[in-house]
């Protein structure tokens, strides 16, 4: 309900949309458990929603995402286009950055505005935040999440490739890092508004890291092959916007005459993540949860 309320405090700049299904039984999560489509699409109507069928399904009726974007542009007409995890929420910041962006990149058409969030333990007595107000205090208590971890995704019509993305599904890992992947490759001027944003993530008993023993948790990784995921890193990007709204260029695009854009990137992205000083404990993690969970998917493949 937080997320529902609290995007719908930022109409009429920002027009949210849920996606659901059109089946009689069919359900969305929350920190209640699995609540029926219809009492969200009450609820949504009542904060000025949109609402929409999930145009097309991955396995065990996972959203696809890319047929989400492209549903998304024919039905609505915006300048920018975004997803965002339902347990995020926004405030102002986000509004300021995009009219921010949208001065200073103009026509600009390939943009990739990617972020870290910051995760914010939720406790009794606080889990119904009643205004967008309240979240800069709350992030007072709230830790940033890895910079290889994002949650959402903004692009411009006609700008991201979405056409061109495999049938990924919401809630499977590795497809953050693999779009923020694709962007560099495909010269799109990708964007860390890490500084500029505020995403703060409702983060619940289940703990920061809960979408690694989910259901189809692996999948993606299957479909989008080998591809090196520490290119897909906020630290990537190859500008950022500041806390108090100034674009900055990190890098140039990778040249023609440079023989391998992947050592260019990398090498320095990578020396962003030492520089910056990011927690090698949270980076191990993440690592030992990939190895794990990689060789659980290739036993469980060749068991099947």
């Amino acid at each position: 309900l937080n997320t529902v309320r609290l995007w719908g405090q930022l109409r009429p700049y920002v027009h949210p949309i849920l996606y659901c299904t059109d089946t009689e039984n069919s359900t969305i999560s929350s920190a209640n458990g699995k609540v029926p489509c219809q009492f969200w699409t009450e609820i949504c109507d009542r904060h000025g929603w949109g609402m929409r069928q999930v145009p097309k399904f991955g396995p065990s009726s996972y959203p696809i995402l890319p047929a989400m974007y492209e549903d998304t542009m024919a039905y609505s007409k915006s300048v920018f286009y975004a997803y965002a995890n339902g347990d995020i929420l926004f405030d102002q910041s986000l509004l300021m950055t995009l009219t921010y962006l949208m001065k200073v990149l103009k026509g600009t058409k390939n943009v990739l505005i990617v972020g870290q969030r910051q995760n914010y333990q939720m406790h009794q007595g606080d889990y119904v935040i009643k205004s967008i107000n309240n979240l800069t205090k709350l992030a007072e208590d709230a830790d940033y999440f890895i910079p290889l971890g994002m949650d959402y995704f903004i692009t411009r019509a006609e700008g991201f490739p979405w056409s061109d993305v495999p049938a990924i599904i919401v809630g499977s890992l590795r497809y953050d890092n693999w779009i923020v992947y694709k962007g560099l490759k495909s010269n799109q001027v990708v964007i860390d508004a890490t500084d500029s944003i505020l995403a703060l993530h409702q983060s619940d008993q289940e703990g920061n890291y809960e979408s690694t023993h989910r259901e189809q948790a692996w999948y993606n990784s299957q479909i989008l092959g080998n591809f090196d995921y520490l290119l897909g890193s906020t630290k990537c990007a190859t500008m950022r916007v500041t806390s108090d709204l100034h674009l900055e260029d990190r890098l140039g695009p990778c040249q023609k005459e440079q023989e391998n854009c992947d050592d260019f990137y990398k090498e320095n992205c990578l020396h962003r993540l030492q520089k910056d000083k990011i927690a090698p404990t949270k980076l191990e993690y993440f690592e030992k949860q990939l190895s794990v969970h990689e060789n659980f998917s290739i036993f469980n493949k060749l068991d099947e």
